[in-house]
């Protein structure tokens, strides 16, 4: 009885570790973010628009594992599916599950809102099944749908110009990101023949498209302080902590081109992401 009970338990915690929860909340918190950079108060619309992007987010990370189960077996065989703490039925189940909870709960936000959260239900659906085996078109879906949180909550109530540069932005950092994974991954995919950039043309090759769009990103990175009448102390975050610190990553990653090196950048940009956000939170609190 003991050892069920365990195993039950084992699969739930195995299922909430696919639906990257990490990635969940701060998806979760782009919306609200949107919302505030925008000036809408806090309301019940912000917070269903918060629950439609996890649930949607959470259900198309699942269905991606699924999907990757055989590539993971190669790459990350300590994933919950690999190791089989949890069913690929199960998992399934729980993807579709939550997709189409996100997609219903949609329908009580206008209607624009359930339109974009199924378009984006489908798109994730189609990354894991079609797009992710093509040169770039997986890698530029993805990171549309991570620049579209932060434009769910922040269009609630009136289009401005202002939240869709943030959108550009974080396009162009998780591109940069998306495209470093690749490399990552490099050996998995060549073992199971998906055509990525790094498979195609080569890890280098990938590497001087992701250092581009670091590049683009610290650029852009300066414009909102003006589009959106920051205060002083976001330039100060974003120069000072994250564009500095992108430097030094993407100078050692041009020097030694290692899956160590790799896996320590993408770590770094993930907590570099999560400092500028803090920075455009700060900025807006402080802005004038």
């Amino acid at each position: 009885m003991h050892s069920r009970d365990g195993s039950i338990l084992m699969a739930v915690l195995g299922l909430i570790r696919l639906t990257r929860p990490q990635n969940c909340l701060a998806a979760s918190g782009f919306v609200f973010l949107g919302a505030f950079l925008n000036d809408i108060s806090p309301s019940i619309q912000v917070l269903i628009a918060s629950v439609v992007v996890t649930s949607i987010l959470a259900g198309c990370n699942i269905y991606n594992d699924c999907a990757d189960i055989e590539i993971d077996r190669i790459n990350k065989p300590y994933r919950p599916l690999p190791r089989g703490v949890v069913s690929k039925q199960t998992a399934d189940y729980t993807a579709y599950g939550l997709i189409a909870f996100g997609v219903i709960t949609s329908l009580l936000l206008k209607f624009p809102f359930s339109v974009v959260a199924l378009i984006c239900s489908g798109l994730g659906i189609l990354y894991s099944l079609h797009f992710k085996n093509t040169v770039l078109v997986g890698n530029i879906v993805v990171s549309a749908l991570s620049a579209i949180t932060i434009l769910y909550g922040g269009l609630l109530e009136e289009n401005a110009i202002e939240i869709l540069i943030i959108s550009v932005i974080i396009f162009i950092f998780m591109l940069a990101r998306e495209i470093l994974k690749l490399i990552e991954d490099y050996e998995g995919d060549r073992g199971k023949k998906v055509k990525t950039l790094a498979t195609i043309y080569g890890q280098r090759a990938a590497l001087r498209l992701s250092l581009m769009f670091f590049a683009a990103y610290m650029i852009a990175s300066i414009i909102p302080f003006w589009t959106l009448s920051l205060s002083i102390w976001y330039l100060i975050i974003t120069i000072g902590a994250i564009n500095l610190n992108l430097m030094v990553i993407c100078a050692q990653l041009w020097r030694s081109l290692t899956p160590k090196t790799v896996r320590v950048a993408l770590r770094m940009t993930k907590g570099d992401f999560y400092i500028w956000s803090l920075a455009l939170l700060v900025g807006k609190i402080f802005g004038h």
